[in-house]
C-alpha cells in the first residue's frame, strides 16, 4: 500500500476547490474538450470513448461528470458513474468495467498543483454535491503517462491484478519489422506471409476507413473471438447488443478524423479476414483495445504478428509514437512489449467506505497473487472452463 488515506480539505487554493458537477455528456462537452486539447489522458478518457460507452448502456448508474476549476478553463474532469456495489456507494471512472487504464484528465500545467488535499477535497466535494459516496475506486492506473506523473497515486494504492504491455516506439526508420522485434520473429514472419500468399492469395492489411468495409470486419471479429473465448470458458462480451453498438457507432463517428478516437485495421489474404484489430488513441497514443484470430488452418503463421508489424508502419506513418497492447498477461505480448505494473486504488469518503475498504484491498490482493502465479492461474482458468462448459450443457 501507498498514500494517505482521511479527507483533508485545508490548504486547498480558491481555484482548485471550485468544483462543479455537471449531469450529461452534452453539458460537459465545451469544458471537456478544451481540456482535452492540452491534457494528458491515455485513450480511455477520451471524450469521445467515454461518451459512446454511457451512449451504448455499457455503464450502469447515475452520471456525474465533476469539473475541477473555472467551468470555462478547467484544471481537471473526472468522469463517474455512481451505483450500489457489495453493499456500498462505488464511484467508478465511466466505462472503467471495459478500458485498459484509468487516469484523471488533466491540464500538465497543473500536475504539481494537484496535491493529496487538493484531490481529497475534489473528491469530497464530488460526494457532497452528487448526495453521498463511499468509495471512489480506480483501476489500472499507470504510474506515468508520456513522462507526466499520475498524481491519483497520492492515493492509497496496489498493484492491479494484471500488466500494461507498452511498445518502445522510438525513430522507427519504416518498416517497423525491420526495427522492432528480434530477428528471430522477423524470420518467422516473413516466412509466415509468405506461406499465407502462396496458400490462401494476396496478403494485406488494412485500415477500415468506411461503414461498408467495417461489416464484414466487425463480423469476422465477432465469430473470431467468440471461438477464443469459448476455448476459454468465457461469455463473448463483445457480441452483447450494447458492446455491438459501441463498436460499430464509435468506430463509424471517428471515421475521416484526423486522429480517431477508435479504429479498426484487418489482415487479408485474398478476400478472407484473417485477422482484425480494434484499438483506441488520444492525442499521438494508439492502445490496441482487442484482437482476434482465425482458428482455421491459417491459424499457424502468426497472423497477429503479419498484422501488427503493417498496422504499426500505418500508425506510425500518421504520426503515432506511443503505443501498447493494453492489459492482461498473454506470451505472445513478450515478443512486442514489456509489462509495466499499474495499480488500483479505492479511495474511502465516508466511514461506510473505511470499514469496506479492508475487505476490498482484499479482494484486489487475492486476484493478482492468482494471475500472477502460473499455476494458480492455470487451475482458475480450468475452473473457468469447467463452469463455462456445465452453464453451456444446462442451456442445450
Amino acid at each position: 500500500m501507498a498514500g494517505a488515506e482521511p479527507l483533508d480539505a485545508a490548504a486547498v487554493s480558491p481555484a482548485l476547490a471550485q468544483v462543479t458537477v455537471l449531469d450529461s455528456f452534452e453539458a460537459a462537452r465545451a469544458p471537456w474538450l478544451n481540456l482535452e486539447a492540452r491534457a494528458v489522458q491515455t485513450p480511455y478518457q477520451r471524450y469521445d470513448w467515454m461518451a459512446a460507452m454511457h451512449a451504448n448502456g455499457l455503464d450502469h448508474g447515475r452520471l456525474v461528470i465533476a469539473v475541477l476549476g473555472p467551468v470555462e478553463e478547467p484544471i481537471a474532469i473526472l468522469p463517474l458513474v455512481i451505483a450500489w456495489r457489495r453493499g456500498v456507494r462505488q464511484a467508478r471512472l465511466v466505462g472503467s468495467d471495459y478500458g485498459n487504464s484509468d487516469w484523471l484528465v488533466f491540464d500538465p500545467q497543473a500536475v504539481g498543483r494537484l496535491s493529496l488535499p487538493v484531490l481529497q477535497n475534489f473528491l469530497a466535494e464530488i460526494a457532497r454535491q452528487a448526495g453521498g459516496i463511499d468509495i471512489v475506486r480506480f483501476s489500472q492506473l499507470p504510474a506515468q503517462w508520456h513522462g507526466v506523473a499520475n498524481p491519483l497515486l497520492a492515493f492509497r494504492h496496489q498493484p492491479a491484478p494484471n500488466n500494461l504491455y507498452v511498445v518502445e516506439i522510438g525513430a522507427v526508420p519504416r518498416p517497423f519489422i525491420d526495427h522492432g522485434i528480434t530477428s528471430k520473429l522477423r524470420a518467422n514472419l516473413r516466412r509466415g506471409r509468405a506461406r499465407l500468399e502462396e496458400q490462401f492469395g494476396p496478403v494485406s492489411v488494412r485500415r477500415i476507413v468506411d461503414a461498408e468495409a467495417l461489416s464484414p470486419v466487425h463480423a469476422a471479429f465477432l465469430a473470431q473471438r467468440g471461438e477464443r473465448f469459448a476455448q476459454m470458458g468465457i461469455e463473448n462480451l463483445f457480441a452483447t447488443p450494447g458492446m455491438v453498438g459501441f463498436f460499430r457507432s464509435l468506430c463509424e463517428s471517428a471515421m475521416g478524423q484526423d486522429r480517431p478516437a477508435f479504429m479498426a485495421h484487418a489482415l487479408y489474404a485474398g478476400d478472407e479476414i484473417l485477422a482484425t484489430s480494434f484499438g483506441a488513441a488520444a492525442g499521438n497514443h494508439y492502445s490496441q483495445y482487442i484482437n482476434s484470430t482465425s482458428a482455421g488452418p491459417a491459424s499457424k503463421y502468426s497472423l497477429m504478428g503479419i498484422l501488427m508489424v503493417d498496422m504499426l508502419d500505418d500508425l506510425i506513418a500518421s504520426g503515432i509514437t506511443g503505443f501498447d497492447m493494453g492489459t492482461g498477461d498473454f506470451a505472445y505480448k513478450a515478443d512486442w512489449s514489456k509489462p509495466e505494473t499499474v495499480f488500483d486504488s479505492a479511495v474511502a469518503v465516508s466511514a461506510l467506505g473505511r470499514a469496506a475498504l479492508p475487505v476490498l484491498d482484499l479482494m484486489v490482493g487475492t486476484k493478482r497473487a492468482i494471475k500472477q502465479n502460473p499455476r494458480l492461474w492455470a487451475l482458475a482458468r480450468r475452473a473457468q472452463k469447467l463452469r463455462y462448459d456445465f452453464l453451456g450443457r444446462l442451456k442445450r
